[in-house]
């Protein structure tokens, strides 16, 4: 994981040092508006490469049933996506602008759950796991709306396509110290749409 994301840095940076810049925006993404990011694009007025950091999700939750006092749950889930691409720009009216390009995308998904419960006086405890995570490529389809020389609303549709690996582990303990333990793993594609294949932008171009 940590090479992930130190190659998505080395690959920031390798393009800024040798790009001809002339333009830069760095700004704010938001997706199914509870999933927030970074982004951060370089190039000119036609053609800019674009940088994206979003998080998927962040949660961390516990429950305790008030009616049966020996049941709680602990719920620790998040998750992010890296994406690097290019994308095109056209004027098409006074202010909007027209967007279409590609993107590479790194995507990770974390989830998990602790929970306790006590049965005719039997404690159980058990942990449940699952990890997505993958490469994929999404489209890009947007449009900008220019509000002054510096601020730049953006909207954008990216359908995607990915191949994830999902690793899902279960273990369980008991008052009678017996251990259970359950591990999976498999691998899928994906295409289409999902809650994240539509973002809003607000960005300061410089």
């Amino acid at each position: 994981m940590k090479n992930i994301i130190l190659l998505f840095v080395v690959c920031v940076l390798y393009v800024n040092a040798t790009a001809q810049t002339k333009q830069q925006e760095v700004g704010l993404l938001f997706s199914d508006f509870d999933n927030f990011g970074l982004t951060y694009k370089l190039g000119n007025e036609k053609a800019m490469w674009r940088f994206n950091s979003l998080l998927l999700n962040g949660n961390k939750s516990n429950t305790k049933d008030d009616d049966f006092s020996d049941y709680k749950s602990t719920l620790n889930s998040s998750g992010f996506n890296l994406s690097l691409g290019r994308e095109y720009r056209k004027s098409i009216a006074e202010r909007f602008e027209m967007r279409y390009g590609l993107d590479l995308t790194y995507r990770y998904d974390n989830y998990e759950k602790e929970s306790y419960y006590e049965d005719n006086k039997e404690e159980t405890l058990q942990y449940d796991q699952r990890k997505t995570y993958g490469p994929g490529l999404q489209l890009v389809f947007g449009f900008n709306y220019v509000i002054n020389n510096s601020l730049v609303l953006g909207a954008e549709l990216l359908p995607f396509l990915s191949y994830n690996t999902v690793k899902e582990s279960s273990k369980e303990f008991d008052g009678y110290d017996s251990f259970y333990e359950s591990n999976l793993t498999l691998t899928q594609w994906s295409y289409g749409f999902s809650n994240s294949s539509a973002r809003l932008s607000i960005s300061y171009r410089f």
